[in-house]
């Protein structure tokens, strides 16, 4: 059975809520991977605190657990599926805070600011995942099974493009030591956020023993 296909009938209170939560999670992971990210590419200073958004993303992952441990406790096994489904991608999103914490330690660690012509790569992967944060949300709460393969998709030219980029600095003899380092660790850090979108992703379009496979289309 698909998410998608549950989201077809009513759904109950305390799902509903655990369900805006989760979106409320998707929103602040996007917004802390932004502020990181323009850390480590744009030299932007931080503007939120990182540790306060990460605080509220893990509190939020405690409330769904709550909240769906109340409704199973009390309703009927119907809406069962939907949970695991819920408690698996949660973890996701909680992992993207933290990945969003290493992005910004990542930046810390460096000695000078980056150039563009360093980190242009980077800064299309960091687009290009920003339109995914979106496009994940869409497709969990709106119901886009195309947005939720788009996600996936998109997923897996950013982990090629960043296996791509960090060979190519490993190669290069421009970078010394201290960059190289920054921008491998942003570099995996950024990778990862993809590839948890991706599993977020797979909940909306694949069944539910299948999420978390690296799947394409029509296989």
């Amino acid at each position: 059975m698909l998410l998608f296909d549950l989201f077809k009938r009513g759904v109950p209170a305390l799902i509903k809520q655990a369900t805006e939560d989760f979106a409320f999670m998707l929103d602040k992971d996007r917004e802390l991977y932004e502020a990181a990210t323009g850390l480590l590419i744009d030299n932007r200073p931080l503007q939120i605190d990182l540790q306060h958004e990460d605080a509220a993303i893990n509190d939020t992952e405690i409330k769904i657990r709550r909240a769906l441990l109340q409704h199973f406790s009390t309703s009927a096994s119907k809406d069962f599926v939907f949970g695991l489904m819920l408690l698996t991608v949660v973890q996701d999103a909680e992992r993207i805070g933290d990945l969003g914490k290493a992005i910004a330690k990542a930046a810390a660690i460096a000695n000078h600011p980056r150039r563009n012509t360093q980190v242009s790569v980077l800064s299309a992967v960091r687009d290009r995942t920003l339109v995914m944060f979106d496009q994940t949300r869409q497709a969990f709460m709106g119901e886009n099974r195309e947005a939720g393969w788009q996600v996936i998709e998109d997923g897996k030219a950013n982990k090629k493009t960043l296996e791509t980029f960090v060979r190519d600095l490993a190669a290069t003899n421009e970078a010394d030591a201290n960059l190289a380092v920054t921008l491998t660790l942003g570099a995996r850090a950024m990778s990862r956020v993809g590839s948890h979108l991706s599993n977020i992703a797979s909940a909306v379009v694949l069944p539910f023993h299948e999420i978390r496979r690296s799947s394409s289309r029509g296989v």
